[in-house]
């Protein structure tokens, strides 16, 4: 179901007595202390937004437009992470926002600007995170991998630089590590993504996931059975990114 809360802004002398019994409110100018029934202001939302909807009240003309989606065990903000419904922080968010009013945190948040919020009620879901990306399996300390044909990359033990096939075309690449450091490392073209892995956990291991990314904006470089020339990686500057 998915329904607008574009005109939330009622008047509080509206409300009624009903209303407001359901509810412990907080007299106060911060949120230490606040005692809120968040089930009931989550319901007091939906009510506003089932209103509005059968009104034909629409998502006005604003330059902002969110989303929030409730679940049953929490909230989001468009695709961002799950907040919990209890907390004074995120119960002063669904307060505010069932008074009708867009809650302090996106007014500062996007100061200055018109602001529209839009629900979602998924309340009969338990929200659960989706599957991380392929590229999170790399991760940890001295794992060993190989590259698309299963041979694992050859490291020269003196200089701890790749060797490479003089007689094929070959590549610098410009690596950052995930401590800051940089370093101008040698491939042939037809070394793998997991090439480069197999490097960056001997040269710059870390206790945890990463992911590699290059270009501006920054992008994931997601699949490790391509060819650097293949992923059009030749003399780019990639960072080992900690996730």
């Amino acid at each position: 179901m998915f329904k607008t809360l574009d005109d939330l802004k009622s008047d509080k002398k509206d409300k009624n007595e009903e209303e407001k019994k359901n509810v412990d409110w907080y007299s106060g100018g911060n949120s230490s202390g606040m005692a809120v029934s968040s089930g009931d202001e989550v319901e007091k939302i939906v009510n506003k937004a089932k209103e509005n909807t059968s009104s034909g009240e629409g998502l006005g003309d604003r330059e902002i437009q969110l989303k929030i989606s409730l679940y049953e065990n929490g909230f989001l903000i468009d695709d961002g992470e799950l907040r919990p419904y209890e907390g004074d922080k995120n119960k002063l968010f669904i307060k505010e926002l069932s008074d009708g009013y867009v809650p302090t945190e996106l007014q500062s948040k996007y100061k200055g600007k018109k602001v529209d919020v839009s629900l979602e009620d998924k309340r009969k879901d338990t929200y659960v995170p989706p599957p991380p990306p392929a590229y999170l399996a790399y991760s940890g300390a001295g794992a060993s991998m190989g590259g698309a044909d299963g041979v694992g990359l050859e490291v020269n033990k003196e200089t701890g630089m790749p060797v490479v096939n003089e007689d094929e075309d070959t590549t610098s690449l410009q690596i950052r590590f995930h401590n800051g450091e940089r370093q101008i490392v040698p491939f042939n073209l037809t070394h793998t993504v997991a090439d480069i892995h197999t490097y960056l956990m001997q040269a710059a291991p870390v206790d945890g996931s990463y992911q590699l990314v290059t270009g501006f904006p920054p992008k994931p470089i997601d699949n490790p059975d391509q060819t650097i020339e293949e992923a059009g990686l030749k003399s780019a500057a990639i960072t080992q990114k900690i996730i």
